[in-house]
């Protein structure tokens, strides 16, 4: 497959990511492929190129996986069909439990070790190339009230779509 996604992939990832359907798959140093459910995220292009921006907060286990492994995947799921793993993978924390293993969920692996859902209707892998963390005195005030009271503000990671998988 190319890392080309189209203007219809497009909106079906953005779609999805508004309805929480999305897994972001990222592995740890030991390889332990892990899932987490976003809801925040789009697919566009910025320097003449397909890119994915995940927003991650630094309190979630995915966000250590990315400081020490650029690459990841997102994986749209059927919200029907795979609501389970998307409660699953949207509540629980690698932190304090292997969800991939202790709930027995699908994965296969992209040549650079990255876990992507088998049953997935669009999975690509993209390849970080830029990170920032939103600045809290940029927000407007009912933003960061409404989103950030704890002050758990989200990095950026800018993927590059590197591989469609599915």
């Amino acid at each position: 497959m190319s890392n080309k996604i189209n203007i219809i992939d497009s909106e079906i990832v953005n779609k999805n990511i508004e309805k929480g359907n999305v897994l972001l798959g990222t592995t740890n140093d030991e390889y332990d492929p892990n899932f987490m459910t976003i809801g925040w995220g789009f697919t566009g292009t910025i320097w003449s190129g397909p890119v994915f921006i995940a927003l991650v907060r630094p309190s979630r286990y995915s966000f250590k996986n990315l400081e020490k492994n650029p690459h990841f995947t997102i994986n749209i799921l059927n919200e029907k069909k795979n609501s389970r793993i998307l409660e699953i993978c949207g509540s629980k924390s690698f932190y304090s439990v292997n969800k991939i293993k202790k709930y027995n969920i699908d994965y296969n692996l992209t040549k650079n070790k990255i876990p992507f859902h088998p049953e997935s209707i669009i999975s690509f892998e993209c390849k970080v190339i830029y990170k920032q963390l939103l600045e809290k005195s940029n927000f407007c005030t009912e933003t960061k009230n409404k989103w950030y009271p704890k002050n758990d503000i989200h990095w950026q990671f800018y993927g590059k779509i590197v591989n469609r998988l599915l």
